[in-house]
């Protein structure tokens, strides 16, 4: 019998010629019919693909099962459910079941018996991305049991105290915390109302906690701190402040002072008033000198005041935490603006200084190789040739990705002569080079598809992860759980991130340690994109740099703007693309969700922005993210610069960061894998 290893080592191009799985059409078809809400359809389809009894059988009973509730038969559905998991109590299907179960029973109201299906399909399961809205929702039914409400409590407080992007998700978490009975927990809800602006909701939540004014008063001093915030975050900002100072001498040694002033301060700082901010960050200085906030709120402000094109009082504040500031984990950071800035001021000297102690007190910081290029070329502008190379030999060292190390290589090409190097130069500005591969010492890639294409489970997750479907997650998930050994897992996260599921076989590899190269940079959907690249004349590895930066491979995100897909096109540019381009039709634009038709919009907006620009992928990648309009007024503005000076004019900080981002990931593209036309 073949071990998984053996299984795994065939080739690419015989799961490509192999017959399609059966009912794979009509499963399809189904999809296309839900996601559009013809339910009838859809069930007529997959249950046509049950029929055939093939390798999707019980994905597309489900998926029956689901629609049949659609169409307003929740119950006969959690039976047909229920039906499935006695037939098939075995299979990646199982949890899949488990989760619609208890999604059907909150419909039904039956919250206890949601909860039972909801552990049974998320308890033993890690912390995948693509589980957390299913989390999520087992949290929310958790509050309505009286048994489980301190569980359901638990998760919203944890998922506060890490953080949440998703402001509507950290206000729906606040507002479950402030009706909890714990003291810690509403005043958690109430800061998360307060920080989402939810002013009003804030303040009742905060009348409702009078009860706890007969408590402790440490915890009376705390709802006045509240108090405070909510009146700094609504604009009144002297009498929050007063407030605030108030509670400060009464209990200045409390550890959630400290947050209270880094709040007001960072409100006042949003605000624009950066005069008050400071008051509270020296005053958090003065108490809490060793707390994380007092370095990244100064930090703040300096950055807000180099913004306003305050260069003299943003220099002051960097140096300060450069140089002075004793608990900073950003003191490189801090060092590198104090640089940028000399430089900004056409103070060369001090620049270089600046750049130079960076590089000797901060060797292995995350901005080495940024202040190797600018030391190198402000070297190699004084006319300090071996000075200048050195520094590009530092900033090229260990930083495939980062945009400053492949331009330090670029640059070594060119002081060398690329005919002596071995390196490949990337055609970025029209016909010349602008960032170069970095040379590493790395096996020869292989088709990592092709170890596993006599295993049904693969092909059936190369169908799903294709056409962008949750399925294929939980046929990944159950399959990881049976490899042993690294000489499993490895090629085994390669072919599931070609397959399409690049994200999750990178929080995979980061479990256990394996952050291979290959697996951060992988050939997501290969075969397509590599087809697409022969049509379209765009290299494959700038779309998947594309696709990296925009959604690091994953494709059911949609962006607060509205942007769709993995390529994260808006709609109604997709649609304008499918009236120029004969290739996309409405239907790849209405879609957007499918991996390909994203990728087949995204690739041939790409290719026209690319057009535009005459060949040049600064100005295309910068008229992809900020739209072509923006890119003409810069160019008009900023034309007479050379590429590398333009890059760093572009005035909008996000588009100025892709820019740099996307080139530095195809540049790592092409450190990693020989050319797509090999």
């Amino acid at each position: 019998m073949m071990c998984l290893l053996e299984i795994v080592a065939l080739s690419i191009s015989c799961v490509l010629s192999a017959a399609p799985l059966p009912g794979a059409d009509l499963f399809i078809d189904g999809h296309h019919a839900e996601r559009v809400g013809r339910y009838e359809a859809a069930e007529e389809a997959y249950l046509g693909c049950a029929e055939l009894n093939g390798p999707l059988v019980h994905y597309a009973k489900v998926r029956a099962a689901v629609c049949q509730a659609h169409r307003g038969e929740p119950e006969a559905a959690v039976a047909s459910l229920e039906k499935l998991l006695d037939e098939a109590p075995e299979g990646p299907w199982v949890p899949l079941v488990q989760k619609e179960i208890a999604r059907l029973d909150v419909d039904l109201n039956r919250a206890r018996e949601a909860a039972t299906f909801f552990t049974k399909a998320l308890q033993a399961q890690p912390d995948y991305w693509w589980l957390e809205p299913f989390r999520w929702q087992a949290a929310e039914n958790s509050i309505a049991l009286p048994e489980l409400r301190t569980q359901g409590l638990a998760f919203f407080r944890n998922a506060l105290d890490h953080g949440l992007a998703d402001p509507d998700r950290a206000h729906q978490a606040g507002a479950f915390l402030v009706d909890s009975s714990a003291a810690e927990d509403r005043i958690l809800g109430v800061i998360a109302l307060v920080e989402t602006k939810s002013y009003p909701e804030a303040a009742k939540a905060l009348a409702r906690m009078t009860p706890l004014l007969l408590g402790d008063p440490e915890v009376r001093a705390r709802l006045k701190q509240l108090r405070a915030q909510l009146l700094i975050a609504k604009g009144y900002e002297k009498r929050g402040m007063k407030m605030l100072e108030e509670v400060v001498e009464r209990y200045p040694g409390s550890d959630w002072i400290g947050k209270g002033l880094a709040f007001g301060a960072e409100t006042l700082i949003r605000k624009g008033h950066l005069d008050r901010a400071e008051v509270l960050q020296r005053i958090l200085a003065r108490l809490k000198p060793d707390a994380p906030g007092v370095g990244e709120i100064l930090w703040e402000i300096a950055d807000r005041y180099a913004i306003d094109g305050m260069d003299d009082q943003a220099l002051e504040r960097f140096r300060m935490l450069a140089y002075q500031s004793r608990t900073n984990a950003r003191s490189d950071d801090a060092l590198l603006r104090v640089a940028h800035l000399h430089r900004k001021k056409d103070e060369r000297a001090d620049a270089l200084a600046a750049y130079v102690d960076l590089l000797a007190r901060f060797p292995d910081g995350d901005v080495v190789q940024e202040a190797a290029y600018w030391a190198g070329s402000l070297a190699a502008s004084a006319g300090d040739e071996a000075g200048a190379l050195d520094h590009f030999r530092t900033g090229a060292r260990d930083g495939v990705g980062n945009y400053y190390a492949h331009r330090c290589q670029d640059l070594l090409n060119r002081m060398a002569g690329s005919s002596a190097t071995a390196y490949r130069d990337l055609k970025v500005s029209g016909p010349d080079s602008f960032v170069s591969p970095l040379q590493l010492d790395l096996t020869p890639p292989v088709d990592p598809l092709s170890r596993f294409e006599d295993d049904e489970r693969f092909v059936r997750l190369e169908f799903l992860g294709a056409h962008g479907l949750e399925e294929a997650e939980w046929e990944a998930l159950y399959i990881h759980e049976n490899l042993k050994g690294d000489e499993d897992r490895l090629p085994f996260y390669f072919a599931i991130g070609e397959a399409g599921l690049a994200y999750t076989a990178m929080q995979m590899a980061q479990r256990h340690a394996l952050q291979r190269v290959r697996i951060q940079y992988p050939r997501a959907y290969w075969r397509y994109v590599a087809d697409l690249g022969r049509t379209t004349k765009v290299d494959p590895f700038l779309v998947l740099s594309v696709v990296r930066q925009e959604t690091f491979y994953r494709s059911t995100l949609t962006s607060p703007a509205g942007a769709k897909g993995i390529m994260q096109v808006m709609p109604a540019t997709a649609l304008w693309v499918a009236e120029v381009e004969q290739d996309v039709r409405t239907d790849h634009a209405q879609n957007l969700e499918n991996p390909r038709n994203s990728l087949l919009v995204g690739t041939h907006y790409l290719k026209r922005m690319i057009r535009e620009a005459d060949g040049n992928l600064v100005y295309a990648l910068a008229s992809y993210n900020a739209g072509p309009g923006n890119c003409r007024k810069w160019r008009r503005k900023f034309g007479d610069k050379d590429l590398a000076d333009f890059v760093e004019s572009i005035p909008f900080r996000e588009t100025r960061n892709y820019v740099k981002k996307v080139l530095g990931y195809y540049a790592a593209y092409h450190s990693v894998y020989p050319p797509a036309t090999e």
